[in-house]
């Protein structure tokens, strides 16, 4: 198991005894969750790059296309300080 995912999925489960002890808010359940979900898809992500194969220099080129307006726009908000949305 990733590691994230080992760590996310034991925030959650101890996260719920928490809640109903008063110490801990649903609100952090809820985040914890989220966290959970993004280790899964992180984890999911790394496993299909390390197991796929290595991209042809077209895949790239189409890679770089795609990938461009978010480069853009994660390059105007780093110079202005904010997010990219």
């Amino acid at each position: 198991m990733h590691p994230q995912v080992a760590k996310a999925r034991a925030r959650v489960a101890a996260l719920p005894r928490g809640v109903r002890a008063g110490e801990r808010t649903p609100a952090e359940l809820a985040e914890a969750k989220r966290d959970l979900e993004k280790a899964n898809r992180d984890a999911y992500i790394d496993r299909l790059v390390a197991n796929a194969p290595a991209f042809t220099p077209e895949q790239v080129d189409r890679l770089r296309v795609l990938l461009e307006p978010a480069r853009r726009d994660l390059s105007r908000a780093e110079a202005t300080g904010g997010d990219a949305a």
